[in-house]
């Protein structure tokens, strides 16, 4: 009985592109989700935006919670800068973050998606190799906690960086007392 009237609830909901199912806490969309839902979080900051796929993801959720994206590489920023022009609540920086300011190279891969400060494991290229490095370019380089003058008292951090994180988080002493 309660199979079918699931069955038929989402039948109805999928038409209007939602589903229902369990709640998985060990889940971690499911606790992303929740995290999110934090009505105290007054930004999103999307450190490693890509293309900013992840800022348009969270769009659906939280329409109008002000983002702000970082992203170093010149071709993913100029698409992720067309997908926030439209949106008076989403900033972009065309900026790495690390633990200090500085220049530093930055690893093209053929896919921008694993584009790194690091260099790329023989693994990654053997499992992806469309991901193969094609060239490095010179990046500037500032600490998360340069841009603090921007961020509400609570925001959520998003951080995915191939690998820096630790560098981009060297940096971010005082923006970490605000996620």
């Amino acid at each position: 009985m309660i199979g079918s009237i699931k069955s038929l609830t989402n039948k109805a909901l999928r038409s209007l592109g939602y589903e229902l199912r369990a709640f998985d806490g060990g889940n971690p969309h499911f606790q992303e989700h929740a995290a999110l839902m934090d009505p105290r979080i007054g930004m999103i900051v999307d450190v490693g935006a890509n293309h900013g796929q992840y800022g348009s993801r969270i769009r659906k959720i939280l329409p109008d919670t002000p983002i702000c994206s970082f992203e170093p590489l010149p071709d993913a920023f100029s698409e992720l800068s067309r997908k926030a022009a439209a949106d008076g609540h989403w900033q972009t920086f065309n900026v790495g973050l690390g633990s200090a300011s500085s220049r530093l190279d930055f690893i093209v891969a053929g896919n921008s998606q694993s584009s790194s400060f690091l260099e790329m494991q023989d693994v990654h290229i053997s499992a992806a190799p469309n991901s193969e490095p094609v060239y490095t370019i010179s990046v500037q380089v500032e600490p998360l906690d340069a841009f603090l003058d921007r961020f509400p008292p609570s925001v959520f951090l998003k951080i995915d960086t191939q690998g820096y994180e630790l560098e981009v988080l060297s940096g971010a002493h005082n923006a970490l007392d605000r996620a």
